[in-house]
């Protein structure tokens, strides 16, 4: 249950070996576009170890003849899955996860279409863990009770809103690349300037907590706070953690993330 972050740099004197000698890999036996597709839920009632076992060995052959490639992590808190599908398998994997009573209600957050021979994962990883989302806390919070979903079309509106603290609650490196701005404040005193999101400057999610707890320690209960993460989970435990621990009493979180977001201003 231990998560590693591995990052690789080449060096001037040396070079990454290509991907096919590094990493052996079963071809996709279709040649069309692939969907990018995530998709996580939380169970209001914990599953059981067998019922977490059956799901694993489900998915695995099911999604394995599909040619689907990615991550499935299945949890008794919830699935977390980011998926690489083939265009023509999309319905039918929305119609392997309506079998399930666990699955029914998730919805695909679909990202990017690429090419096939791009390759965004070598292959396909079903796997039980403790957690979908590793949090550090000692224990699970009522994930299903955590503020309002802002759907992604109603996102720039909710940026607007007076007074609200808006929170990047991604990890620094993924803060650095880019962010969201909300208007300035209005009144006299105004210059009408943007406010950048306040990322939390973390280096994992579990640190996330104790960041939280010293950042809003003397920020008013009834604050509105707006919360976005790439695809959407990591905002579930926060927003959760802001209102059930914190005691915060208006949070609103972007419903699927920058994926989500991406998604909707393309279409």
């Amino acid at each position: 249950d231990v998560d590693l972050l591995l990052r690789v740099t080449a060096s001037d004197e040396a070079a990454l070996p290509p991907l096919e000698e590094s990493l052996p890999q079963r071809e996709l036996t279709v040649d069309e576009p692939l969907h990018m597709v995530s998709f996580f839920t939380f169970h209001t009632q914990p599953s059981s170890q067998e019922r977490v076992a059956e799901l694993v060995a489900s998915l695995n052959n099911r999604l394995e003849g599909l040619n689907v490639r990615g991550s499935v992590y299945v949890a008794s808190e919830g699935l977390n899955a980011q998926l690489a599908v083939p265009a023509s398998h999309l319905d039918a994997l929305r119609s392997l996860l309506d079998e399930s009573d666990e699955l029914r209600a998730v919805e695909l957050n679909c990202g990017e279409v690429v090419a096939p021979s791009t390759r965004p994962f070598a292959k396909l990883v079903v796997k039980a863990r403790r957690q979908v989302l590793t949090d550090g806390l000692e224990s699970a919070l009522e994930w299903q009770r955590g503020g309002v979903d802002v759907p992604p079309e109603e996102w720039d509106t909710a940026l607007a809103e007076e007074g609200a603290l808006l929170l990047d609650c991604r990890n620094a490196y993924e803060s650095d690349v880019g962010h969201f701005v909300r208007p300035g404040a209005a009144g006299a005193e105004a210059t009408g300037a943007e406010v950048a999101a306040e990322p939390l400057g973390t280096e994992t999610f579990a640190q996330s907590w104790e960041t939280l707890r010293s950042r809003l320690e003397h920020t008013p209960r009834d604050t509105p706070i707006l919360t976005y993460c790439t695809g959407g989970i990591r905002c579930v435990k926060v927003n959760a953690f802001l209102e059930q621990e914190l005691g915060f009493t208006q949070t609103k979180k972007l419903k699927d993330g920058i994926v989500g977001y991406l998604r909707h201003k393309r279409e």
